[in-house]
């Protein structure tokens, strides 16, 4: 809230919970104007459970958080070749799109 300038005009009305999935639960609850702000995964998995919310929009890319994730084998693997396959299917369009529809880019 602070990166996007809001903090100081929304004060007292911010709520701050534990986990994306209590943000989207504690939005549901206040209803209608309402708004939180959760990772788009998290969001999606609790729309998928049920959970009476909507995707407004991803925040602007200055105020993301992101989170990278590397694939390796270690030195001493057993099956190299298959680490890199599954690297490579990761990696893959197919998977890209799995990870888009699931709010991962």
């Amino acid at each position: 809230m602070e990166k996007l300038g809001l903090d100081q005009e929304l004060g007292a009305k911010i709520v701050v919970v534990d986990t994306g999935s209590a943000v989207m639960k504690a939005v549901a609850e206040k209803g209608p104007g309402a708004v939180g702000l959760a990772q788009v995964s998290e969001v999606m998995v609790m729309i998928d459970k049920g959970c009476q919310v909507r995707l407004a929009a991803p925040l602007p890319d200055e105020v993301q958080n992101v989170t990278r994730y590397d694939a390796a084998a270690t030195a001493s693997s057993a099956s190299p070749d298959a680490a890199r396959r599954l690297a490579r299917q990761l990696t893959s369009d197919a998977a890209r799109k799995v990870f888009a529809a699931t709010g991962i880019s």
